[in-house]
Order: structure tokens, then C-alpha cells, then sequence
């Protein structure tokens, strides 16, 4: 636009030149005049009074006329040119404007267009599959499927040691092979990323119990519309104690503690609330919620509930605290530092959620919980301890024609650590106290575990081999064993 207009402003400068000049010529012309007067003689030309105006000759004025009407004619010609340019210019601004529009009308196209490929490429369905990440459909954020599978195979041998075998134990090994876990896993979200599901089945004769043999281990949704308040509701871990939280593909010996299997809180139904990241700086995190209170595939007959409240420090940072062993090697450290309450009232179970049921009435159960969790450049400590009490010792039967149940109340812990070298190679070692408290189950003794294990890494968690062995010992003489266990795990 600024280049268009040039010749309309060296129009305008030169029609002002003219005009000047003009007005310079009509000076000079009567400048020249009054100049030829005064060079006449004296006697030629008479004395004329100022005070008269001057006179001009009838040529002087031909030709001041002559020269004015030539400056105009110049003038007019110039003023023609201009509009002529001032035309130009405005049909060159109307054509400018016409294909400026028609530019943002095509830059709007293609913009609704790209959208629109984005939009369809979003919701064009996608298949993935990769070793350790399973196989996943997705179709944009409307929805998405992983289905990965889990089996680990197992030896177990288990010795009495030479005190149980005098305490009347056959001197004689267990030796038994067994499929420890088979899980297939679902997972994904649906209609948002924020609305997720996950459905893990248990089909090995150990994923389902004894006395209730159902597949479903988990079944829940969990809706996250903030980060400060997020629920998860349906049949779930509960969020009580760490070890028993990490799933039993990430462990880092073949299995958890004898500790952690004996005083945690299985899985249940019910909903919680939690947070992953309160206040977005890493570093607290918290669940609390309701569950029935008789553990998985259960449904409750008396008045009651589990209430549960767990919170978490990590003040070096977010990490991924459900992973046994270092297999990052952090460079910098990790830590993690918890505590649970929880209360079941009114249970029908012998160890709150899990164990055989009861017959002769329930007993509510007092739960708490602290650990410990650190991890740096390859070293992994973790420390868990663990407090369960009853409400009463036994529940007896007044006709005595049922014998009597008893409660298991007691309190341990566990201190395991490790180290992963730079091949996938890892030692670990661990032991753990159990120890009852009043006059509680006398099937429950003291109990001990004292042992390590070592640890082959093919593709971390996901494809391994684990050996580990234990020496198990305590009060009851006849209870005392040598335990090797190997393990192999793929989980796809």
C-alpha cells in the first residue's frame, strides 16, 4: 500500500512546484516592469507619484496572462493525472482487499481442515503391542483397552531343620512345582482419559480361595476430576500396607514377607478417596475411604465397615514407589515415608479381610502401619512394621457343642534391602518378626524369617528369574524349616 501511494505524492510535490513557480514568474514579471521604468531617462518616462498604484502595459500583461493560463492548462493536467492515479490506486486497494479476504478465508480452510484430520486421526482406532506393555487399542481419548497377561512358575522346597525333626517332624523335603500366579489384566479409560478401569482375573489354584473359588481379584473405576480429589470404587487393594500394594510382579524377592501376608488388609469392595500429588509440589499424597470389611468376592452380614486413612511423604520428589529395587538407579535419592490407620468393625474374618470365617459372632480389628522406603543408584531399602488387635481373644459357644474361635492379634515387621548392579544382577536380603499379642489364636506363634535371594533381570520386572531362601524359625519347634523357592516371571 505505502509503495502505491509514491506516485500520488510525487504527483502533489511536483503541481506545488509548479504553483510556485508560477507565483515566482508572476513577481519576476512585475519586478522586470517597475525595473524597466526606472531605466528610462527622466525626461522619457514622467515622475510618478508612490502613492498611485503601478501601472502595467498591455504586453507585460499579455504575456503574465499567456504564462498564467499555461501554468494552469499545466495545472489542470496534473490534476487529471492524479485522479487518474487516485483511481488506479483505489481499484489496486479494492483488489488488495479481495485477495486478502479470500487469503483468511483459505487460512481458515485449511485450519478447519487440519483440525478435522487431527480430529480424525484422534478417533481412528490404534493398535499397539510390546513386550512388558501388552497389547493396547485406543481410539483418541473416547477409549482405550491393555490386556497383558502374568504367569510365574515355581519350585518351592521346604526342609525341616534338625530341632523339628526331633520335635516329631518328618525328617523328609517338600519338594512342589506349581503355577504361583496366572492374572490376566484389563485396563484403559473410557469417554475420558480421565475416567479409567482396570479388571484383573486370578485363574491359578492360589489367586482364588479356598472355600470361595471366583476369578475376579480386581474390579473397580476410578474418576480423577482433580488432582487434589480423585475416587476409585469397587473390588481394589486397600490401600493400607506397602508391600502388600506392589504388586506381586514387582517384588523383589520371590514373595512378600511372612509378616506383610499374615497383618495386612487384602482386597475388598468399597471406595476411597485419594490424591496422587496434593498441592502439585511432590510431595504428599493421601487416601481414605470405606470397604465391607469381609475381603474379596464377599458379601457382608453384619452392620459395619473397614475405615481406612493412609498418608504419604516424599520430600526428594515424586517416584515410583511401587517398584521394589532400584531398577533406574536413581542418580539422585529417593524417599518415601507412610502411615495407615483402619478399623474393621464387626468382621466375620479370622485376620480381619482374609482367613476362615467365623461362626460363632464377629470381632472388630484395630489396623496401623508405618514404612519406610529408599532408593539410590542402584540400593533399595525398605522397612514396613504392622499392629493388629482385637476386640476380644475368643468368641465361645454357650452350648459348647461348637469349639472355640479365636481372633489373631499380634504385631511384627520387616527389614529388606538390596542392591542392583549394572547388569541386571541383584542381591537381596531380608528379615522379618511376627509376634502375638495377648491371649490370642495359639496356632499363632512367634515367627521369624531370615534369608536373601538373587535375582536375574532380562527385561526388568517383566521377563526375570529370582531364587531366593529362607530360614523360618520361631517358638514352635515344629514349625521350623529351611525354605528355597525359584521363580520365573513373564508378564506381556
Amino acid at each position: 500500500m505505502r509503495q502505491l501511494s509514491s506516485p500520488m505524492k510525487e504527483s502533489t510535490v511536483r503541481m506545488r512546484t509548479l504553483v510556485v513557480s508560477a507565483m515566482a514568474l508572476c513577481s519576476l514579471c512585475v519586478a522586470s516592469a517597475g525595473l524597466a521604468a526606472r531605466s528610462e531617462p527622466d525626461d522619457a518616462v514622467p515622475k510618478r507619484d508612490h502613492s498611485e498604484p503601478l501601472a502595467v502595459t498591455p504586453a507585460v500583461e499579455d504575456s503574465l496572462r499567456k504564462r498564467l493560463d499555461s501554468a494552469l492548462d499545466q495545472l489542470e493536467h496534473q490534476r487529471t493525472i492524479l485522479e487518474a492515479q487516485q483511481q488506479t490506486l483505489r481499484t489496486q486497494q479494492a483488489t488488495l482487499d479481495e485477495l486478502r479476504t479470500a487469503r483468511l478465508a483459505d487460512e481458515a480452510a485449511r485450519t478447519h481442515e487440519a483440525a478435522e484430520r487431527r480430529k480424525q486421526d484422534a478417533e481412528r482406532p490404534t493398535v499397539m503391542a510390546r513386550v512388558g506393555e501388552g497389547l493396547t487399542a485406543k481410539v483418541g481419548e473416547l477409549f482405550s483397552l491393555t490386556l497383558r497377561g502374568r504367569i510365574q512358575v515355581q519350585v518351592e522346597s521346604l526342609t525341616p531343620t534338625q530341632t523339628a525333626a526331633l520335635a516329631g517332624q518328618p525328617d523328609e523335603s517338600e519338594l512342589a512345582f506349581q503355577v504361583r500366579r496366572l492374572r490376566f489384566v484389563l485396563t484403559g479409560y473410557a469417554l475420558t482419559p480421565k475416567l479409567t478401569y482396570s479388571i484383573q482375573l486370578g485363574l491359578s489354584n492360589r489367586d482364588t480361595e479356598s472355600d470361595l473359588r471366583l476369578i475376579p481379584r480386581d474390579a473397580y473405576v476410578s474418576y480423577a476430576p482433580l488432582r487434589e480429589l480423585q475416587i476409585r470404587f469397587g473390588q481394589m487393594k486397600v490401600p493400607f500396607g506397602r508391600q502388600r500394594v506392589v504388586s506381586s510382579s514387582s517384588l523383589q524377592l520371590v514373595d512378600r514377607s511372612l509378616v506383610t501376608l499374615e497383618l495386612n488388609l487384602d482386597r475388598d469392595v468399597g471406595v476411597y478417596l485419594f490424591s496422587p500429588d496434593v498441592g502439585g509440589k511432590g510431595v504428599f499424597q493421601y487416601w481414605v475411604g470405606i470397604f465391607g470389611g469381609e475381603g474379596r468376592n464377599r458379601l457382608g452380614n453384619t452392620a459395619g465397615g473397614l475405615y481406612f486413612a493412609r498418608i504419604q511423604l516424599t520430600p526428594l520428589g515424586l517416584y515410583d514407589d511401587l517398584v521394589e529395587g532400584d531398577h533406574e538407579r536413581s542418580s539422585r535419592p529417593r524417599l518415601a515415608l507412610s502411615a495407615a490407620v483402619g478399623y474393621n468393625q464387626h468382621t466375620n474374618r479370622q485376620r480381619s479381610t482374609l482367613g476362615s470365617t467365623y461362626t460363632l459372632g464377629d470381632v472388630s480389628y484395630l489396623h496401623a502401619s508405618g514404612d519406610l522406603q529408599f532408593k539410590y543408584c542402584g540400593l533399595f531399602v525398605q522397612a514396613e512394621a504392622f499392629y493388629r488387635q482385637a476386640d476380644r481373644d475368643v468368641l465361645t459357644d454357650p452350648k459348647r457343642v461348637v469349639k472355640d474361635e479365636y481372633s489373631r492379634s499380634a504385631w511384627g515387621y520387616y527389614v529388606q534391602a538390596g542392591y542392583l548392579f549394572a547388569r541386571p544382577i541383584e542381591l537381596a536380603a531380608r528379615f522379618g518378626e511376627l509376634r502375638p499379642l495377648g491371649a490370642t489364636d495359639p496356632t499363632l506363634p512367634l515367627q521369624r524369617e531370615l534369608g536373601g535371594g538373587l535375582s536375574y533381570y532380562f527385561l526388568r520386572h517383566n521377563l526375570k528369574l529370582q531364587s531366593d531362601y529362607f530360614y523360618l524359625f520361631g517358638n514352635d519347634a515344629n514349625a521350623q524349616k529351611h525354605q528355597a523357592r525359584l521363580q520365573a516371571q513373564l508378564f506381556f
